[in-house]
């Protein structure tokens, strides 16, 4: 699937968009947190213009939700945007100062930065819903439901996903 252009967005209507929006708005400005404070701005836009994508691209039938589906292409799009950055600073060789920025408190920066390198070792499952429970604060209820499975499914799926991420930066690996 390509990146939608400013037209294919144009195709949201106006109240569609600001409904859009505004509903995904704490969950954009969530993922844009974890990455550098210096880059928030910019990276809350592109995680608005995914809301958007996501809501034209979303299937139905694919069996997500659409708020699990708009999720995953926020946390792409966002993350793919900080990908591109950090390959600018290292080109003009500033790499370093741009990932000091990751947080107000470099312990809580370094943890958040750890968590999320290894997030790619978890199933999309299992990454959505440790994101949903952690960055957005949603109940086991809640996620299962907006995934098509039971509460004890999604207490179990984060369970392993914690026990995953433990091993991971326990053992490195």
């Amino acid at each position: 699937m390509g990146r939608q252009t400013s037209t294919d967005l144009g195709r949201v209507d106006d109240a569609t968009a600001t409904r859009l929006l505004a509903t995904y708005a704490p969950m954009v400005r969530a993922i844009a947190g974890v990455y550098p404070r210096s880059a928030f701005d910019e990276l809350v836009c592109v995680g608005n213009v995914a809301v958007l994508e996501a809501h034209l691209t979303y299937d139905a039938t694919a069996g997500a939700a659409e708020a699990t589906w708009v999720r995953r292409i926020v946390h792409w799009r966002i993350s793919a945007e900080v990908r591109q950055m950090r390959r600018g600073h290292a080109l003009l060789g500033d790499a370093d100062a741009f990932d000091d920025n990751i947080a107000h408190d470099p312990e809580q920066g370094y943890l958040r930065h750890l968590v999320l390198d290894k997030l790619r070792w978890l199933t999309p499952r299992q990454s959505t819903i440790l994101l949903a429970r952690i960055v957005d604060g949603e109940t086991f209820e809640s996620i299962g439901q907006s995934l098509g499975v039971s509460t004890q499914q999604t207490h179990k799926d984060y369970q392993i996903a914690v026990q995953h991420l433990r091993k991971l930066v326990v053992d490195g690996g």
